[in-house]
């Protein structure tokens, strides 16, 4: 398994803390869209559908 890079960790942080995509995306400078992307590759590396618990799992399979 590869690990996740330092903007999936971070957006995957943000989003495990409740903030919305677009509120996501302010933080980091990039579209709602763009972070949508990226929490898609997220959740297709961790093998999960949704947000929740999702840092944990990644954090279980040692990506982060």
């Amino acid at each position: 398994n590869s690990r996740l890079s330092s903007r999936q960790v971070e957006i995957l942080q943000m989003a495990s803390g409740g903030l919305l995509n677009k509120e996501i995306g302010r933080r980091v400078g990039m579209t709602e869209a763009s972070v949508k992307w990226h929490l898609q590759q997220i959740y297709d590396l961790i093998g999960i559908r949704r947000r929740a618990g999702a840092y944990e799992r990644a954090r279980n399979l040692g990506l982060i």
